[in-house]
């Protein structure tokens, strides 16, 4: 039966194993198995091996880093097209090319075709084992190969090492900001985690050695990757190049790998980008609100730096939060003690995957101590009602954040 509209495309999509859903895995390779996906990839779009990527993986940044390579080659008239995850309103938000998001209607037909194509195939192609973000990952390649990109940004879903994207053939790999996250199913240290972001790094393709770019790290994560023999050229880049944050810096140095940089059209492209869900701000009436998919400390650390600098060291917030289990909550609030927090309301954005309210809540108090009495806290399950009660709150002034989970973020934007 053919497909008609977004709805039964992403359910169709979806009736392969969504493990975005799941709360508990098996990670390994009999599960995401490469040679498998690169088999189907071989009868269902065979060019996709002739496609020109920068591979971008990484704990932060990796989609800010991602889309400002993809808009620069657009700016400068490369055709370049971008594969994003996740998504927040809209799944046609995964593929783009020349700026431009994949049209509904072309979306549509690419899941048409994809439908059309595995039931010519039996069990014996494994094709039922083929997940929700692989077949993604498939349409994206068809899409950019159609399209005739000149080069093509993908950014890692899930680790690296059996991400869907690694079957491609880099020109360019990115390994933007590392931290422990993911930790039940990347690993616990950071050798174990490194482990499967490296395992993007190609040693060569058809004519040179793929340099590998490394945004500013952590101590202890520069001293692990420089103990690696990885054979191929690693270019670290330096913290705060030019008084820019990392994102630009890496995304600089990865483009300079491939093409001369007109720093100046760079710097336009990178004041000018915006990313849904990405420090995004809007007004409601008279309540400002940042939408900020942070998740993790560094995140965290990001965000508050971004809020007083915006808004002012002086600034009273409000938070909507909600975070998934496997998450460092108390890192994160270890982070916003920085800023005035005036309340506080947790909420559960995810029906299997996030941490309770009470959990949160229980963490909040201990981390912020006795300073935790100064601040309004609420719990509230629904998020639509927490973000309505949160708009209608009487004590402070202006600023919003809704943050800690892109699945809260998508909740509210999707209904506003």
């Amino acid at each position: 039966m053919k497909i008609n509209d977004l709805e039964s495309a992403v359910n169709y999509l979806k009736s392969s194993v969504s493990y975005e859903d799941i709360v508990k895995y098996r990670y390994g390779e009999e599960v995401f198995d490469l040679k498998r996906f690169s088999a189907f990839l071989d009868e269902y779009c065979p060019e996709y091996k002739k496609l020109k990527a920068i591979h971008v993986t990484g704990s932060k940044g990796k989609g800010t880093t991602s889309n400002l390579i993809y808009s620069y080659l657009n700016r400068v008239g490369f055709k370049a097209g971008v594969f994003n995850s996740p998504y927040i309103l809209n799944i046609t938000e995964s593929i783009g090319v020349g700026g431009k998001f994949i049209s509904l209607k072309n979306f549509i037909k690419y899941v048409n075709e994809l439908k059309k194509f595995r039931e010519q195939f039996n069990e014996s192609h494994n094709l039922s084992k083929v997940s929700y973000f692989e077949l993604l990952t498939a349409i994206g390649f068809k899409y950019f190969v159609d399209c005739g990109v000149d080069y093509v940004v993908l950014e890692v879903g899930l680790g690296g090492r059996l991400d869907s994207t690694n079957v491609c053939r880099p020109v360019v790999t990115v390994l933007t900001r590392v931290e422990k996250e993911h930790t039940e199913i990347l690993g616990k240290t950071y050798t174990k985690i490194l482990n499967e972001k490296l395992g993007i790094v190609k040693e060569w393709n058809v004519k040179h050695k793929v340099p590998l770019v490394v945004a500013p790290q952590k101590k202890i994560v520069k001293e692990n990757i420089l103990s690696r023999r990885l054979n191929v050229p690693v270019f670290f880049v330096e913290k705060n190049f030019d008084k820019h944050d990392d994102n630009y810096s890496t995304a600089l140095v990865a483009l300079l790998n491939l093409i001369n940089v007109d720093l100046w059209r760079f710097d336009d492209v990178y004041s000018g980008l915006k990313m849904v869900g990405r420090f995004d701000v809007r007004r409601f009436g008279s309540v400002e609100a940042v939408f900020d998919m942070a998740h993790t400390p560094q995140s965290a650390e990001m965000l508050v730096n971004k809020l007083n600098e915006k808004f002012g060291a002086d600034a009273e917030f409000v938070f909507i939060f909600s975070m998934m289990k496997e998450k460092d909550a108390k890192g994160f609030f270890e982070k916003i003690k920085k800023i005035k927090l005036r309340k506080i309301i947790f909420t559960s954005s995810h029906e299997t995957r996030s941490e309770s309210i009470a959990v949160l809540n229980k963490i909040f108090r201990k981390t912020f101590g006795a300073y935790a009495k100064n601040i309004e806290i609420e719990l509230i399950d629904d998020v639509e009602n927490a973000f309505e009660k949160a708009l209608m709150y009487k004590k402070w002034d202006r600023y919003l954040v809704v943050t800690g989970s892109h699945f809260l973020i998508s909740k509210i934007l999707r209904k506003v």
